[in-house]
This record gives structure tokens, sequence and C-alpha cells, in this order.
């Protein structure tokens, strides 16, 4: 079944323009034309302030912010644009998408090292979500754990990254293999701050699992490449690794590298392993490799000096530890800091200055190293870590024992139903008995009956086989009559074709094609009925299919137009059939020569629907240049519409005309009442 679509609202049309002038800008941000890719949105931006849409803008602020970042990650417009967004969303009472932008701008500030504001940002996208009643909680969830690990807040980490895998099974989200693969990842960050490096290791094997699930062809994603560099770690902590180099070396022959980070996260693993294994020579050329590839991104590049610096400590060349510590910090905002100077490095700068005798600053060092250690690893965080660990693994088994009675429930229910259905059964099979000795019974008194009966149908079928024959014989006349009908007029339009080759008038030709077309219509009704079996209706869905596909390839043989058509099941007699070909044949030959003057490509829509149970419409439509200003239906003395008009009356119905975008034609007509018998009986 077709539908017809006339888009005919102003409004859906300028809000179409405004789409198409947001793809344009888009289209420019990806050919990296700044200028004008602003300039296009915020041309829309500057129409949706004039109309008072806040919504409109509001959206669109924020799908400009998206843009931005995804082709201008560090620019200060995608945080204007996404506070914007939030403040309109605000305005409007929205708290769903204002939680969104909010979430999004912890993202950002996050990104930038940023923490105090992608604190602030994440905490305030958690409370609009939560006052919606939203669910939506893991994205939010999951950065608030990042945040706070970076911070040092382990128990405050580690609840927010055990909430963020719990959101993600309670909405059904597991499926979304990078997503939860991000997840255990970052739970497997929060273990191996705590020194807890068994679990880190389990939990980044998970994430690398679910991260290489379901991968097309041979490319895998950043985050299951930082999730190794991040597995070898763990593997050298515990003192196995050839295991990481093992694991490691399966995803890069697999998932070879593509990018820069990706190149620096292999020469991060193979690092770690000849550092482990004392082959310092070669881990310090993999170490440097990974530097010089981590500068494509700020948060990689401080990491990738810290490991370094690292490396050198280990090694006691200080002055070179020195000088990537030194760099660790370079560029760096001043609120990044909790990220970035940790306990570790304190204790580098300890080790350094107190190696170059400059012991005031070692012992100052020495004491920040000790406050951030106590700090990080106190008593009570200790205790939260601990109570958390617990209250999770308790939620944990709770939802196991819950399910388990579940289970009984069900298996208890089962047994019940199972005994019920044996006593029904057993009840069946007692009545089924006492059933089957009344119908032989039965049986007995009928097999004296139907000896009667049967000599009395005897006599009947006799009279009713010769009935049989006459109908049959009425049937083969009645579809060889229609036959002949079509093959008569087929002769017919064979020989105006000829005449056609003939004649050089446009005009004449012209209405010799017109007659074809009229003839060609009634032919095709004939061939129909001689081809149904034993129906003396047409089925006006198949026929109209056919009859324009014959109608397109005649008159349209550049396939400028396009048909969009909607028909109900409708049977009609010959009576009624062949009127509204007619009819149909002028309009849409009308709509094909005069609705589209200047050759373009464009749409004609035909309908045929049931009003009601005996009511019928058809509509033809086309978006052209419509009627003449001067036209009158009641003074026209064109032969189409006196035709139309005609046929219409033919079929005791209604015949309206009118200029709308375009040229509509319409006629109302009832169905014959025997045509309309026969499709009930």
């Amino acid at each position: 079944m077709y539908s017809i679509k006339f888009a005919d609202s102003v409004k859906l049309r300028v809000n179409n323009r405004y789409e198409g002038m947001l793809r344009v800008g888009e289209t420019y941000f990806r050919l990296n034309n700044l200028p004008s890719g602003k300039q296009y949105f915020m041309s829309v931006i500057q129409a949706y302030q004039r109309d008072s849409d806040k919504k409109r803008e509001a959206r669109t602020w924020l799908r400009f912010a998206n843009m931005m970042k995804d082709s201008y990650k560090d620019r200060p417009e995608v945080i204007a644009n996404l506070k914007k967004a939030s403040g309109l969303y605000h305005e409007i009472g929205d708290n769903i998408k204002e939680a969104e932008c909010f979430s999004s701008l912890g993202a950002e500030y996050y990104s930038r090292v940023k923490l105090d504001s992608a604190e602030h940002y994440s905490l305030m996208a958690l409370k609009s979500y939560q006052f919606s009643h939203s669910n939506d909680l893991g994205f939010t969830y999951y950065h608030l754990s990042a945040i706070y690990r970076n911070k040092g807040s382990l128990n405050k980490a580690l609840k927010y990254a055990l909430l963020a895998i719990d959101n993600a099974n309670e909405r059904g989200d597991t499926l979304k293999y990078q997503n939860m693969a991000q997840r255990y990842g970052q739970l497997a960050y929060v273990y191996s701050d705590m020194n807890d490096h068994a679990n880190a290791l389990e939990n980044f094997k998970r994430a690398i699992k679910i991260g290489t699930t379901n991968n097309q062809g041979n490319t895998t994603s950043e985050v299951t490449y930082l999730h190794i560099s991040e597995l070898a770690r763990e593997c050298v902590f515990l003192n196995i690794p050839k295991t990481a180099l093992t694991e490691a070396v399966k995803i890069f022959n697999k998932y070879p590298p593509l990018d820069s980070l990706q190149i620096g996260r292999q020469a991060e693993v193979y690092g770690l392993y000849y550092n482990a294994i004392g082959r310092y020579s070669q881990a310090e050329t993999w170490y440097l490799k990974m530097v010089a590839y981590y500068r494509c991104r700020l948060m990689d590049e401080s990491w990738g000096n810290k490991v370094l610096a690292g490396f050198y400590m280990a090694q006691k060349k200080y002055a070179k530890a020195r000088i990537f510590l030194d760099r660790e910090f370079k560029n760096i905002h001043s609120d990044s800091q909790a990220f970035l100077n940790s306990a570790e490095d304190e204790f580098f700068y300890y080790k350094i200055d107190s190696a170059n005798q400059n012991f005031k600053s070692a012992l100052d060092h020495f004491r920040i190293f000790k406050r951030k250690s106590d700090s990080l690893f106190n008593v009570a965080s200790a205790r939260q870590i601990a109570e958390i660990q617990v209250r999770y693994k308790t939620l944990q088994k709770e939802a196991a024992i819950g399910a388990l009675q579940k289970d009984r429930v069900l298996l208890l229910d089962k047994v019940s139903q199972a005994n019920y259905i044996k006593n029904l059964i057993i009840g069946m099979i007692i009545l089924l008995l006492l059933f089957l000795g009344v119908l032989i019974n039965s049986f007995r008194e009928k097999q004296k009956a139907n000896k009667i009966i049967q000599q009395r149908n005897d006599e009947l079928n006799s009279l009713l086989d010769d009935k049989d024959n006459l109908l049959d014989e009425k049937q083969w006349l009645l579809k060889e009559i229609h036959h002949r009908v079509k093959n008569n007029l087929q002769i017919v339009i064979g020989l105006l074709q000829r005449q056609s080759d003939y004649i050089d008038n446009k005009a004449a030709k012209d209405a010799i094609l017109n007659s074809e077309n009229r003839m060609r219509s009634i032919a095709l009704i004939h061939q129909k009925l001689y081809q149904s079996e034993g129906s003396d209706l047409i089925n006006m869905a198949e026929y109209l299919e056919e009859f324009i596909s014959h109608l397109k390839d005649s008159c349209d043989p550049g396939n400028r137009l396009q048909f969009e058509k909607d028909f109900d099941e409708i049977h009609l007699s010959v009576s009624q059939a062949i009127p509204l070909s007619l009819i149909m044949n002028e309009a849409i030959t009308n709509s094909i020569k005069y609705a589209y003057p200047d050759g373009a490509s464009n749409l004609i829509g035909i309908s045929l629907l049931q009003i009601d149970k005996i009511n019928n419409k058809l509509t033809i439509k086309d978006n052209g240049i419509g009627l003449p200003k001067d036209f009158d239906l009641k003074t026209s003395n064109s032969m189409g519409m006196n035709l139309m008009r005609g046929l219409s009356k033919q079929l005791g119905g209604t015949f309206t005309i009118q200029d709308c975008d375009g040229l509509a034609i319409e006629v109302i007509f009832e169905t014959d009442r025997l045509a309309s018998d026969d499709i009930h009986i």
C-alpha cells in the first residue's frame, strides 16, 4: 500500500530550509572551513531568535557545539555553545536536555583537564537527571568516577564506577559494547589506584573482551588500545610481563594501529615489557616513541612524560627525569594540578633534589608527598572503600537471591499447573468416552436415514449436473466474448498506430495517441475479465497498477515523472470500470502534457479510496502550473474536460476540479449495487 504525501505547510518548508542551511554548515566544518560553517549556523540561530523559537534555538546551539567538538576539539566555542543551549533548555523547562548539556560540559572540562569545573557540571547533570526521574545516568556516573579518581577521592571514584555498571545492567545497555568497555575500564583504573592489581587486571580483561566484540573489519577503538596498555601495566605489577605481551600482540596483529594515539599505546606496551625484563635500552627507545606520538593530545602527552620520567628515575638518570617531569606540567591549567601533580610526582622531585643536594626543596616535596599519600590512603578512605565494596557485593547477592526466589516461585507455579493439567486431562478422557458412546448410537440411527437420503440425492444430482454444464458453458461464452472484444480493440489500436506514422500534424498525432490510450484502457478491462476465474467484477487496484504502467511507458519515455499511488481493494462492474478508467486516462494525460511545460521531473498523485461501504473517491493531483487564471469549468470547450464531466455523470457521481499548488481532480461515486452485493457474498 502506497501513501500520497504533499508537503504544503509553509512552516514545514521554512524549517526544511533551515535544516538545509545547517547541513551546509556541517559540510564546511568537515572541510575545515570554520568561518563559513559558523556563518551558516549563526544565520539559523538568529532566525530562530527573531521567531522567539527557543526550543529550536537551543537544539541548534547543542548541534553547533557537537559539530565543533567533533571537528575542532579544543575551541572555546564548544563550551560557550553548550552553556547557551543549557540556559535555553532551562528557560523552556526541558530538564532532560538541560541535563544532557550539563553532562557534555562536564565531559568537555574533563578532557581539558579542568577537574573542578568538570565536577561542578557533572554533579549538576546528575541532579537534573534525578529531578526528571530519568534513568539515563550511566554517562554521568562514568565521568564522575573518572573525575574523583584523578582528584584522589578513590571512595567516590569506586562508588560511581560501580553505579555506572549497575545502571547499564538495569537499563539493558550491556550490548552497547564500547560504553560497557569504558565502564569496566574505569572500574579497573580505580582498583589499580587502590593497589588491588588482581581486580584491576580482571576488569581490564573484561573491558578488552567487550571492546573487541562484534568489531567490523580489522579496526578497533582507541579505548581498547588504552585498556591494552593498562593491562600490560597491571601484569608488570603482578610480575607476569610475558602474559601482557601475549595478550597485547593478539590485539595488535588482529587490529593494527590506525592513528597517533594507537601507535603511542603500542609503543608504551613494548616499553613496559622490555623495562620489566631488564632490557632498558630497548625500553627507552619504545618510551621515546610513545612520548612523540602522545603529543597529539594534552592528557596523553602529560601521561607519556610522567611514564618516561619514572623510567629515568629508576635508572637514576635524574637530569633526564627532571626534564620529562617538568614537561608533565607544561601548559596545564591551575585547577588541573590535582590530576597531574600526584604524590608519586612529589616523590620523584624529592629524589631528584636529594641527588642534587638541594635539601630544602627536597624536604618541601617530601612533605607534600606525605600529605598527598596520607590523603589518598588514609584510614577513613580505606573504611569507606571497604563499605562501598561490601554494599555492592551485598546488593549483588540480594539480586541473586531475588532471582532464585523468582525461579522457585515459577517452578512451583509450573508444578501446580502440571497437576491441574493432569486432572483436567483425566476428566476430559471420561467425558470423551461418554460422548463416544452417544456418537456410536447416533451413528447407527443415521445410517438408516442416510440410505433413504442417498436415494433422493442421486435423483437431485442428475438434475444439478445438467445445470452445472449450462453454467460452465455460459462462463466460457462470456470469457470468449471478452477475449474477442479485447483482440478487436487491439487491432483498432494497431491501425491507429500505423495511421499516426503517416501523419505529420502534431495535433492529429496527439489526438490519435489519446484515442489509443482510451481504447487501451477499455481493452485492459476486457483482458482482466477473461483472465478472471468466474467473476464479472474488476479488481481496480490491480487494474490501475497495470494501466498507469502502460500510460507512463507511452506518454513519458524520458521518465520525467514519478507516480505516488494509494489504492483500496475496490471491485467494480464493467459499466463503472470503463468510464472510471477513461476519466483517469484523460486526467493523467493532461497532467503529463500540460502540468510541466519546462520538462522538469515532478510528481503525479493518484488515489482510489473507499469512503464508506457505498461511496468511493478518485483523486488525481499534480504539483504543476495549475489552471489558467480565466478558466471556467462550466464554459470550458475542452474535449478532455467535457469528456471527464460526462463520464462522471455516467457513473452517477460528482466531478470537481481545484487549483491548489497544481491541479487536483476529484470524482466521488457510489459502487454499483450488484457489485457491492457480490463482494459481500
